[in-house]
């Protein structure tokens, strides 16, 4: 056993985060030797910058996974939205999901990757 330990830290709002981090210092959870994983979504960053000097200590050697989102200037989602989503096909899919969760055979082609709300903005 390496004794190496990781957190997975995924919050709704920034708050959260620094709630979570210093309850996990005073708890012991969070202290040298833990690496912690923050997600955040366009809506949640990890502001680092607010949490107290000893949590930001501790915190150091951790990673932040950042959510770009679906925007015109991201070079990835251009690729994806305007090259990769017109090739993909239900076929390429369907038969990795449940039943209930089959893509309808028109769905690439009738949903756009540039207007669809849920797409963008996940």
């Amino acid at each position: 056993s390496s004794g190496a330990k990781t957190v997975l830290v995924a919050a709704l709002r920034a708050v959260d985060v620094g709630l979570i981090a210093e309850t996990a210092l005073e708890t012991g959870l969070l202290g040298p030797g833990t690496s912690w994983v923050f997600t955040s979504t366009a809506a949640v960053d990890v502001v680092f910058s607010e949490l107290s000097e000893t949590a930001r200590a501790a915190l150091n050697g951790s990673l932040q996974i950042k959510a770009v989102g679906a925007t015109d200037d991201s070079p990835q989602w251009t690729h994806f939205a305007n090259e990769r989503w017109p090739e993909l096909q239900p076929a390429d899919f369907n038969p990795l999901l449940p039943a209930d969760w089959q893509i309808r055979d028109d769905f690439f082609s009738t949903v756009d990757p540039n207007t669809s709300a849920l797409l963008r903005e996940g």
